[in-house]
């Protein structure tokens, strides 16, 4: 999940999305597919983790998932962070540096950034105790919205 030069890999930062998910997970609707979801709160906070994936050979195209949480209060923080060809994959600038066997310190530097996985803010819709958030995952892509409240109560 890590190259030889500890450069994190998609599937490390799919599994550490996993990770920071939580412990309770609530009931999901929809079904689609290759979009799956599952809706996981942890304290203060609930992550809609959202894949996109189909077996090879198998037709694939990015979707766009609407979140409806009802019944819910206005979060005081959305954020996503995805895992995708554009994000948190370093090998398209490996690729773009020639595919080099051997890498240097600024090399290696420019790939963990390519790697990472930030958060960013994500735009919602709130209104009647209903949250709406649109989130587009691409093809063969991970996507966790967190939506952060000071309480639950």
């Amino acid at each position: 999940m890590m190259n030889l030069h500890g450069v994190a890999k998609p599937a490390y930062r799919a599994f550490e999305m996993l990770h920071g998910l939580g412990t309770e997970i609530l009931s999901t609707q929809g079904n689609h597919p290759t979009v799956d979801s599952w809706c996981v709160r942890d304290g203060n906070s609930l992550t809609v983790l959202i894949s996109n994936f189909a077996l090879p050979r198998h037709p694939i195209a990015n979707e766009t998932v609407q979140i409806q949480l009802e019944n819910a209060r206005r979060p005081d923080m959305a954020t996503i962070r995805c895992v995708d060809a554009a994000n948190a994959n370093p090998k398209t600038p490996w690729v773009k540096m020639g595919s080099p066997d051997y890498l240097s310190r600024a090399m290696v530097d420019h790939l963990d950034a390519a790697s990472a996985m930030p958060e960013q803010a994500q735009a919602i819709a709130f209104s009647d105790h209903a949250l709406l958030v649109d989130v587009t995952v691409p093809a063969q892509g991970v996507a966790a919205n967190r939506q952060e409240f000071l309480s639950f109560a």
